[in-house]
């Protein structure tokens, strides 16, 4: 081979070599090239205080009124920072607090929860709210529940009758409870709407009981609440509320009449009134109360009477936004023989505009 021969050989291996180098050289540093967003996200999943709590829902299961609800949580730091405890928030019956504050990353601390339940029966539903400097959740929620037996009630929180006017309605209630056995009722308050409340001894297993009675006198719902005394040192008394509706025999169609301040011309209502007795009448219609005046009308339908109700704009000041009035109905029905409707003007009155 000659020396020629053998020199170009050795300049086309280099040249192959050195190409080979430049292009290893480029792919290592596309490879190792850092990527500064990468890390930073790399980073934050990593570093930093992470809030662990076990369990995160506490269920106290059946408690009886009264009792004291306590119990510790596990709340550790699974991150790789101090984790710091601002505060809790507490809930409604429930609060806590967690001992240390300062958790070190792999350590964990305490939180102890207290509930009242003096002033509740039933389902005790409340949450409480850690703040921390964990930043990825800086609110932790902890969920508590509870069923709260009464230690003494009345086995309904409502008493409630429907009376038609003149007719006679009763209810019986009993006691329920831990208690409810050595209770001895005595009635201290029957409050202003003519109730009539009898203590019912206690039979076939049955604890004591209250039966209230009422006869439908006034149209209306009547409120108010029955005081007993328990005969017992915790607690002393019972209270039970009650919202007795003695129905009338007027039906009224709009019951609110409401008129707009702002219609263009006459601002007119019919109000349309009816009664389960064939013998009613209605004999007057009069506006006794704001810048309304009322008549009667003759009625298309048998047994509806109408009345017409028109405001006074000369009545009201330009510019007024409402006007309240009263209208009085006068008729036979034994019941509401004289019967107020509420009357609403409502709407900015600009006689500019007309």
């Amino acid at each position: 081979m000659s020396v020629s021969l053998l020199g170009a050989r050795r300049r086309h291996w280099l040249r192959a070599a050195v190409a080979l180098l430049w292009v290893g050289w480029m792919g290592c540093d596309r490879v190792a090239k850092p990527n500064p967003a990468a890390a930073t996200s790399v980073a934050e999943q990593v570093v930093g205080p992470k809030l662990q709590l076990a369990p995160a829902r506490h269920d106290f299961g059946e408690v009886t009124q009264g009792e004291p609800l306590r119990c510790g949580l596990v709340v550790g730091n699974s991150g790789s920072q101090l984790l710091v405890i601002d505060r809790v928030a507490k809930g409604y019956t429930c609060s806590a607090a967690i001992e240390p504050p300062l958790i070190q990353p792999g350590e964990s601390g305490r939180l102890q929860l207290s509930c009242d339940t003096n002033k509740l029966t039933g389902m005790l539903r409340d949450r409480l709210i850690i703040h921390s400097n964990d930043r990825s959740s800086p609110k932790h929620e902890v969920t508590v529940e509870a069923t709260v037996l009464p230690l003494l009630a009345f086995d309904t929180t409502m008493l409630e009758l429907q009376i038609p006017f003149g007719e006679q309605r009763s209810q019986l209630v009993r006691l329920t409870g831990k208690r409810a056995a050595e209770a001895r009722l005595t009635v201290a308050e029957t409050g202003n709407a003519g109730l009539v409340v009898a203590v019912v001894a206690a039979e076939e297993g049955r604890p004591q009981g209250l039966r209230v009675s009422l006869r439908g006198k006034q149209v209306g719902t009547h409120v108010g609440r029955i005081l007993v005394a328990t005969g017992l040192a915790q607690p002393g008394q019972l209270a039970l509320p009650y919202a007795c509706k003695v129905a009338g025999n007027l039906k009224l169609s709009p019951t609110r009449p409401y008129f707009n301040l702002r219609e263009r011309g006459a601002k007119v209502r019919i109000i349309e009134v009816k009664s389960t007795r064939p013998d009613f009448q209605l004999r007057e219609a009069d506006v006794v109360e704001g810048p309304f005046v009322a008549g009667l009308q003759e009625s298309e339908r048998g047994g509806t009477h109408r009345v017409k109700v028109t405001v006074v704009e000369r009545g009201l000041e330009d510019g007024a936004r409402s006007a309240r009035g009263k209208l009085l109905l006068v008729s036979n029905d034994p019941a509401e023989p004289e019967l107020e409707v509420p009357l609403f003007a409502l709407g900015t009155l600009n006689r500019a505009e007309r």
